[in-house]
Formats: C-alpha cells, sequence, structure tokens
C-alpha cells in the first residue's frame, strides 16, 4: 500500500475514533469560524485510507488510496465510506494550498506520463517542464513512498518529500529532484508527470447555513441527482456514449448508406455509461448547426462546453505566485492563502 506523509502546518486532532456527531460538529464549527486555510482530514481503517481537502469549512475533494493509484470519489460516498468502514479514525491537520493540489490532482487527472525512470531521459524531462508555462506536477514514488514536485511558470514551486529529513540541500526544486532520484536505485523508482491538470471542486456554490443544518454528512448522503440537462452532467472521459434515434424511412439514408436525420428529425441522446450516474439517458436538444450547404446530411449539436469552477486562480493562484516570490527573494515560505 503506498503512503503519503502529510506536512502538516497545524495538527487539530489525530487518530480520534469516527462518530457522526463528532464531525457534523466539526464542519458546522468551521463554517461558522470561516477561517482562512485549507485542511485535509485523514480516515484511516483497516481496509481503506481516505481523504478530503477542504477549504473554510466545505469539502472541495475526495480520494482514497488502493494499490497504486488515487482514486477520486463524491462526496456522498467519500461520507458513506466514513461511515461504514470498520475500525475508522480520523486526524485533522491544516496544509500548504499547493500541497492540497497535489493531492488531488491525481485522482482527477491522467498522467501524460507514468512509468520508470530512465536516467538519460530524465534530464530532458525536467528541460521540458522548465519551458513549459503551465502548472505541472512529478509525483514521484520510491516503493511505497510517495513524494510531490509542484510547477509552475517554468519554475519549480514546492517540494513535498515523503520523508522531509531526505530534501536535497539543493536550492531549486527540479535540483531537489535530480539530486534525489539520481542518488537511488532507479529501479525502485517510478513517477507520473501531469501536465496543466485542473483541480474540480465537489460544489458548485458555497454552502449556506440551511444548507449545513442538519449536518454536513446529512447534506452529502441526501443530495438530490445533479440536473438532466446535458451541460450540466459529470462524467469521467470514456464514461459516456452519443447515440442517434431517428427511425428515418428507407429513403433516409446518405451516399454511405448510414441513417441520417433528414429535414432535422429525430434526436441526439447521451447516455453515460460509467460511473456514479451510469444508466443515465438524456436528450441533447439544444440549438443546431448545419455542417454544408441547404439540406445537409450531418448535423451537429451546438453545445455549450462552458468547464466547472476550477480550483486554481481564486484559491492557489496567488499563493503560488506569492511563494514563488518568496523563494527568488529568498523570504522563508509562510502560511499564504
Amino acid at each position: 500500500m503506498q503512503e503519503i506523509s502529510i506536512p502538516s502546518l497545524k495538527t487539530f486532532f489525530e487518530n480520534k475514533t469516527y462518530s457522526a456527531s463528532f464531525v457534523n460538529t466539526l464542519f458546522r464549527k468551521l463554517k461558522e469560524k470561516k477561517e482562512e486555510r485549507i485542511d485535509v482530514m485523514f480516515g484511516e481503517s483497516p481496509k481503506k485510507k481516505l481523504y478530503l481537502v477542504a477549504m473554510e469549512g466545505e469539502p472541495l475533494g475526495a480520494f482514497y488510496l488502493e494499490k497504486n493509484a488515487f482514486h477520486a470519489i463524491s462526496g456522498k460516498d467519500y461520507f458513506n465510506l466514513l461511515g461504514s468502514l470498520p475500525e475508522m479514525s480520523l486526524s485533522y491537520y491544516a496544509v500548504d494550498p499547493v500541497f492540497a493540489k497535489c493531492l488531488l490532482i491525481p485522482s482527477q487527472n491522467k498522467p501524460a506520463y507514468r512509468g520508470g525512470i530512465n536516467g538519460q531521459e530524465l534530464k530532458k524531462k525536467i528541460e521540458i517542464l522548465k519551458n513549459d508555462q503551465n502548472e505541472n506536477m512529478i509525483l514521484l514514488r520510491n516503493q511505497n513512498e510517495v513524494s510531490f514536485f509542484y510547477f509552475k511558470y517554468g519554475k519549480g514551486v514546492e517540494s513535498y518529500f515523503y520523508q522531509p529529513d531526505n530534501r536535497p540541500a539543493e536550492k531549486e526544486i527540479e535540483d531537489q529532484f535530480l539530486v534525489y532520484v539520481l542518488s537511488h536505485d532507479l529501479s525502485l523508482l517510478t513517477m507520473e508527470i501531469y501536465h496543466n491538470a485542473p483541480v474540480i471542486p465537489f460544489l458548485e456554490h458555497p454552502l449556506t447555513k440551511d444548507d449545513v443544518a442538519g449536518g454536513i454528512i446529512e447534506y452529502f448522503l441526501n443530495q438530490k441527482p445533479k440536473p438532466t440537462s446535458a451541460d450540466k452532467m459529470d462524467f469521467e472521459p470514456d464514461s459516456a456514449l452519443f447515440s442517434f434515434d431517428s427511425s428515418p424511412p428507407a429513403s433516409g439514408q446518405n451516399s454511405a448508406g448510414v441513417p441520417s436525420s433528414p429535414k432535422g428529425k429525430g434526436k441526439w441522446y447521451l447516455e453515460l455509461v460509467g460511473g456514479e450516474q451510469m444508466g443515465r439517458r438524456v436528450v441533447l436538444n439544444k440549438p443546431r448547426i448545419t455542417n454544408g450547404r441547404m439540406k445537409a446530411d450531418q448535423m451537429l449539436a451546438n453545445f455549450d462546453t462552458t468547464a466547472p469552477t476550477v480550483m486554481q486562480d481564486a484559491t492557489l493562484g496567488q499563493t503560488i505566485q506569492q511563494r514563488q516570490d518568496q523563494r527568488q527573494n529568498g523570504a522563508a515560505a509562510g502560511v499564504l492563502i
């Protein structure tokens, strides 16, 4: 089982036996205080390790570890597992916001690279990151120990070693990474590289007092299904299929013999074939754009591709820029939110 070391800025409690009333009271108090910080609640059971990232008492994202993978889960699944797994204990920490993002990136995104480390190719990969103006992260595994290295605008922002005492003395993040890797047996190391990977929070709007009047657990467990409008649906890649139901007459075929939509008749559907909402099938009834002149066989929906709010510039971007400024000016990094 892989292990993550949490670099705590402040420890609120550790190894406390789970109870629903305690968790509800905890998040109610956090919501009332509105302290500007990011926290991680770690739940440990003999069967699973659960992680929840929260900001000002509002859950942002959750995942569990299994073998060598981070698995994102919904707020409903997180609190359901929290109450159903045996011998669940809880720990709660204030953390660096950049570390919080490093935790959520691998659970919500697929890496651009995953595999072993080739000494000759390693420096080339680092040079690519140094020339990339986007956000990038390296997840490094030394057998079961997980470390994170975060880059933005071609510069290393922060490193989080599983064993902080093993952090090389080099000032630059990329140098710390190279020195650490090249001083270990490469056959025991693997890495994942994430390019410009977004982090999307659970909630589309802040929680109100009414939302959590009955407790944070009840709020998530009783969440209503998301709207059936296709542009509000949330699904993973490869978990949805588009289909067209035209039932055309015999003449309603194009030159390739494929059923078409004569005079715009018929409907496009989106059906989820994986994930929490598997089995849902909704009509895509947005206005259409005709591809071609006059009576064209091919018609494309004019989809609204506006993405959900991404936890980056508003909550972390400023912190990351400040961290870079501090590093360049030689100032010590502090709690910046």
